[in-house]
């Protein structure tokens, strides 16, 4: 199949904020982003992104390779909102945990949400 999701990783990048932020809440001194990285079985490329203040990356670096990342192996990747619903549904005891969660962008998910095709404007969002 040829929109067959062949391979799922995960890194982490930090990136320093000089001088350090913040409000009344907390102080932070990066961001933590962690970067997924889709492929497809032509060989299309997905990357997608998610951002933490300070602290917690290294945390959602690990629900994503111990809980998420192997599902989607011979997911169709045309079935966005499909995908996005399962993942959604199968971390909904570890939300709320933290005081404000992880945000993520949803880009790909909110602009094309027609599981029986990709929209040409998320065309542009993969690279080969």
């Amino acid at each position: 199949m040829r929109h067959t999701i062949a391979k799922a990783e995960a890194r982490l990048v930090r990136v320093p904020v000089d001088p350090p932020r913040g409000d009344a809440i907390q102080q932070f001194n990066a961001l933590e982003l962690p970067i997924v990285t889709i492929t497809e079985s032509a060989d299309r490329v997905g990357i997608g992104f998610g951002y933490t203040i300070g602290a917690g990356g290294s945390s959602l670096l690990e629900l994503l390779r111990a809980e998420l990342l192997d599902w989607l192996i011979g997911q169709d990747a045309r079935r966005i909102a499909f995908i996005h619903e399962h993942l959604n549904k199968s971390i909904e005891g570890w939300k709320g945990r933290s005081r404000g969660g992880p945000r993520t962008s949803g880009r790909c998910a909110r602009r094309c949400g027609n599981e029986s095709q990709i929209d040409d404007r998320c065309e542009s969002i993969l690279v080969s």
